[in-house]
């Protein structure tokens, strides 16, 4: 939860308009319970809203319920070569952890 102190921050800074967006479809990169998926996903959501995060003053959305983050990893799927990707050292590193 470090990063809710900078959310926090943001949210009371009159001169941003912040979005905050739950993951979820990142999460399916990793084994995971569908049986408990959305009740995470809830959970989150709630740990969010505890740590003071206001809906009145920040937008707080559920990647999966917006179609356009899929159609956009689609469009950087079709341009983003295994070369170029070999590149990167966090791809590097993730290679390196699953063999």
């Amino acid at each position: 939860m470090g990063a809710v102190k900078g959310m926090l921050a943001l949210q009371e800074d009159s001169a941003y308009e912040t979005y905050y967006m739950v993951a979820d479809l990142h999460a399916l990169t990793t084994p995971y319970d569908k049986e408990k998926f959305a009740e995470e996903t809830r959970s989150v959501i709630k740990d969010y809203l505890a740590a003071g995060l206001d809906p009145e003053k920040s937008v707080l959305f559920v990647q999966s319920q917006v179609p356009e983050h899929v159609e956009l990893a689609y469009y950087f799927s079709t341009v983003t070569t295994l070369a170029k990707m070999t590149h990167l050292p966090t791809y590097k590193e993730k290679v390196k952890q699953l063999r």
